[in-house]
C-alpha cells in the first residue's frame, strides 16, 4: 500500500509542468523612448520569465527584459497604464515596489 501512495505522488508532481511555454501568453508591444519592445509574458502571477523577444538596438537584453518584467508587474497589480505626450504608453524601467 505505501508503494501505491508514493508512485501516485510522484505521478502527479511528474504530471505538473515547469515549462515557461506551457504559461506563454500573447506577446505584447511596450513603447519606450527608445523604441518599442516586444514582450513575451507568462504567468500573471509571476514576472520571473517574462523577458523581450525584440528591442531596439539602444536598449541592452538585460534593459529590454527589465521593461518587460515592469510591464508584467503591472498587469499584475492592475495599475492603468501610463501614457506620454504622444498618447503612446511608456513603462517605467524601474522595478515597482511590491
Amino acid at each position: 500500500m505505501p508503494y501505491r501512495l508514493l508512485a501516485a505522488s510522484l505521478l502527479a508532481v511528474s504530471a505538473c509542468s515547469s515549462d515557461p511555454a506551457d504559461y506563454a501568453t500573447p506577446t505584447i508591444s511596450v513603447s519606450t523612448p527608445s523604441g518599442p519592445v516586444t514582450c513575451q509574458l507568462y504567468r500573471h502571477d509571476m514576472v520571473l520569465w517574462d523577458r523581450a523577444l525584440s528591442r531596439p538596438a539602444t536598449l541592452s537584453d538585460d534593459e529590454a527584459n527589465q521593461v518587460c518584467r515592469t510591464e508584467g508587474y503591472r498587469i499584475r497589480h492592475g495599475a492603468p497604464e501610463v501614457t506620454g505626450s504622444t498618447g503612446e504608453m511608456t513603462v517605467a524601467t524601474e522595478e515597482p515596489p511590491l
